[in-house]
């Protein structure tokens, strides 16, 4: 979301590499086949991108953002910082845990996010780049012991990415809430970046966008699905008041801040998925958290389809009444968003 089309095929790569159906299957013999098969293109499409870079604004601002080094004593961060540091230091410019980890509130339905901020000369070396993407594709089997549920990946970006940095994708106000994973780099991050040419709206338009596919295809049969849906459900009052506001708002915040334009009876349906989030509880068996923690093309095939089955009380609890609720929320969110727009269109 708000992100530049090389970023995001950055950070496909960073995923795994595979970007059409024949990657996919030669990463079933090798996860690292289609990181060799399309690094080059990768770093000719970063020197590209390099040279077409726009010049500096006027209408440039710089931001100075601090963020200290992670002193929690969750696990699976520290083990994440000890692999970063033993493993990518030398590539990586920062790495950051981000959401609740970052702020030491962590629950059973937490994820593992985090960024990455990748040195320019890696993406000038194709060898280096393929290298360090294996790593972190490595890592993430750190973030899927945490949570077997996870949907994303690192969030990705570059060095160069400071100077010209995509507000709307990671704003910098989130910064504040994170904790850097490097213990050598904490302290002080520079950012700049011209406020005029954002799309704040953007990415709550492919959020929206992308909770009605799911709500029109088809309801969640497994708990791998229905967290993905939850958790973008969840995602609206921070894309709603980032779109809103024009400037970023820190999850957790965003809730108090998006209500304010609801009616408490508008509002119900997040209130029920808040306290989902708070009480939620899986149990594994050996072999599907043995599948599921793989950082494998197949382990996520198989969570989408084959996925832990959704219990029975949740089950009756989320009906085709509750996923109407939440799609009559989604109209709601559009209505209160673009509504005073298209007014202030109107007058002028």
């Amino acid at each position: 979301m708000g992100l530049p089309v090389f970023q995001q095929r950055l950070s496909k790569y960073i995923d795994g590499g595979c970007f059409t159906r024949r990657d996919r299957f030669f990463s079933l013999i090798s996860k690292s086949i289609p990181l060799h098969l399309h690094k080059k293109k990768m770093v000719r499409e970063f020197l590209r991108r390099l040279k077409t870079a726009p010049n500096e604004s006027p209408n440039r601002k710089k931001v100075k953002v601090k963020v200290n080094v992670y002193q929690g004593s969750n696990p699976h961060v520290l083990e994440m910082m000890e692999f970063l540091s033993g493993h990518l230091s030398e590539d990586l410019l920062g790495a950051y845990v981000h959401g609740s980890l970052g702020t030491y509130e962590e629950i059973n339905y937490s994820d593992f996010d985090a960024l990455v901020i990748l040195k320019n000369e890696v993406l000038q070396d194709a060898s280096r780049l393929a290298k360090a993407a294996r790593r972190l594709i490595n890592a993430r089997k750190i973030m899927l012991r945490m949570d077997p549920l996870q949907h994303h990946s690192w969030f990705v970006l570059t060095q160069s990415d400071l100077s010209d940095y995509p507000q709307t994708f990671f704003p910098h106000e989130l910064f504040t809430y994170a904790k850097s994973l490097l213990p050598d780099r904490g302290g002080e991050l520079e950012i700049a970046f011209d406020p005029g040419i954002q799309d704040y709206y953007q990415p709550f338009k492919n959020l929206l966008r992308s909770i009605r596919d799911k709500l029109d295809l088809k309801r969640p049969r497994n708990l791998y699905q229905l967290k993905g849906l939850l958790s973008q459900v969840m995602l609206l009052p921070a894309l709603y008041c980032q779109a809103r506001d024009r400037k970023g708002i820190f999850k957790k915040y965003s809730f108090q801040e998006a209500r304010k334009n609801f009616t408490a009876r508008e509002w119900e349906v997040l209130d029920e998925i808040s306290s989902i989030r708070q009480t939620w509880h899986v149990h594994l068996s050996l072999m599907v958290k043995f599948i599921l923690t793989r950082s494998t093309v197949f382990s996520r095939l198989f969570a989408v389809h084959f996925g832990p089955s959704i219990p029975r009380d949740l089950a009756q609890q989320l009906d085709d009444v509750f996923y109407n609720r939440v799609d009559s929320l989604i109209s709601l969110f559009i209505h209160k968003l673009f509504k005073p727009l298209e007014q202030e269109l109107h007058r002028e």
